[in-house]
C-alpha cells in the first residue's frame, strides 16, 4: 500500500499554525543512498564460487518507513485510512506478531494523563508526542549469499574469478 498519498503525519492537511507539525511537506518516493559495504568469495573448485556480502545503505530521507515527525489530531486527516494507519497503538491486535495486546501491561508502563483515550506518548497531538525522530535519517542492511556456476569452466581454465 502507497502509504504516502495518505498523509499520515498531516502533509495534505491544513494544520494550524500552532499544530506540531506545522508546515509538513510530502517526501519523494525517489531518494538517494550511500552503499557501503563487504564481501567474501570463496573458489570452492574449478567450477564453483561461493561468495557472501554485506552492506549498509544510508539514505537521505527519514521517510522509508512513512514514519519522522509528531503524532497530529487524527481529526486533521484527510480521510478515514489515513487516521487508521497514523497511529496504530490502540488496535486490538499487534500488527507485527498478530498477537493480542495486553493493555494492562501497557498502561503499567505508561499512562493516559489527558483521558483523551491515548497512552502518553502515543496518537495524540503534542510536542512530546513522537512518531518518530526527524533528525536521524533511515538506514537499512543488505545480505547476499551466492553459489555460482561457472559455465565452460571445465573446457578452459579462466584467468580470472
Amino acid at each position: 500500500m502507497d502509504l504516502e498519498p495518505l498523509g499520515t503525519e498531516g502533509q495534505y492537511s491544513d494544520l494550524p499554525a500552532d499544530a506540531v507539525n506545522a508546515g509538513i511537506e510530502s517526501y519523494n518516493l525517489i531518494q538517494f543512498a550511500i552503499p557501503v559495504g563487504i564481501g567474501f568469495r570463496y573458489r570452492l573448485n574449478q567450477v564453483f564460487d561461493l561468495s557472501i556480502e554485506l552492506g549498509m545503505r544510508y539514505t537521505f530521507t527519514d521517510y522509508l518507513d512513512d514514519v519522522s515527525a509528531n503524532y497530529i489530531d487524527s481529526g486533521l486527516l484527510p480521510n478515514e485510512l489515513a487516521r487508521e494507519l497514523a497511529d496504530r497503538s490502540q488496535e486490538l491486535t499487534s500488527a507485527e506478531s498478530g498477537t493480542a495486546r495486553d493493555f494492562d501491561v501497557i498502561g503499567a508502563i505508561t499512562s493516559d494523563r489527558n483521558n483523551d483515550g491515548f497512552f502518553d506518548g502515543y496518537g495524540s497531538e503534542f510536542t512530546d508526542n513522537f512518531r518518530g525522530n526527524k533528525d536521524d535519517n533511515d538506514l537499512y542492511f543488505v545480505t547476499s549469499i551466492k553459489l555460482a556456476y561457472i559455465i565452460g569452466a571445465t573446457f578452459r581454465r579462466a584467468k580470472f574469478r
